[in-house]
């Protein structure tokens, strides 16, 4: 449902959204049970003729149809399921007209919501930010090391190179292979800590490093 950050703060657009999602809820239910009548119907049409040919050939009474009373419970049910169908229409006319009438504070509320959400993502992540700085320093301390824990290079008595190249830059982001989800730690680390300048107001819109999963529409999840 629509709106679910400011749900309790506006009681009508509740009671309004309320009643489509039931009139929804009623609208499948019967259409449902007239597609269940419907073939209950044929096969009781089926039986009273298979019954009334068996007692006749056996020169009997034909026996009492059962099919009239599932087409009687069939018209109700149609019935039914036709009323409901213009008063869904007219519950999600309401709704739509009661958020064009109240958008500008229905978007107010919303923003409202956002920055109170976006002090708790903060607090949360200034923590984290912090623990993964922590976690990566023994691999910054160890590089550090490197070229007194390595076996010494052989000399190399060829011709000196004219130039060395480096693909893309080098740096905490980039500088470790352990990666998560397909992002390295430095990068985790950089979307994490602009999350924890939520809190300052830092920004309004947090830049995320690399791909987002997205749902079957294309849709980001």
């Amino acid at each position: 449902m629509a709106f679910e950050s400011i749900r309790g703060q506006t009681p009508e657009l509740t009671k309004l959204q309320q009643n489509v999602a039931d009139l929804e809820q009623e609208s499948y239910e019967a259409e449902s049970r007239v597609s269940l009548l419907h073939q209950e119907l044929q096969a009781a049409q089926e039986a009273d003729l298979d019954a009334e040919a068996r007692a006749l050939n056996a020169g009997r009474k034909p026996p009492k149809q059962k099919s009239p009373e599932v087409e009687h419970s069939l018209k109700g049910a149609s019935r039914r399921a036709e009323v409901l169908r213009p008063r869904l229409a007219l519950a999600q006319h309401d709704l739509s007209a009661y958020e064009a009438a109240n958008a500008h504070h229905l978007a107010g509320l919303i923003r409202e919501a956002k920055a109170e959400k976006s002090h708790e993502v903060a607090e949360l992540a200034a923590p984290l930010a912090k623990a993964l700085g922590e976690y990566q320093q023994p691999d910054l301390d160890l590089r550090a090391l490197r070229p007194h824990l390595e076996a010494p290079a052989q000399e190399n008595h060829g011709k000196p190179a004219d130039s060395v190249h480096f693909l893309g830059n080098f740096g905490r982001n980039n500088a470790f292979g352990e990666t998560v989800g397909g992002q390295t730690l430095g990068q985790i680390q950089a979307i994490v800590a602009e999350l924890a300048a939520l809190q300052a107001g830092a920004q309004d819109e947090v830049t995320i490093v690399g791909r987002l999963a997205e749902d079957g529409d294309g849709e980001v999840a």
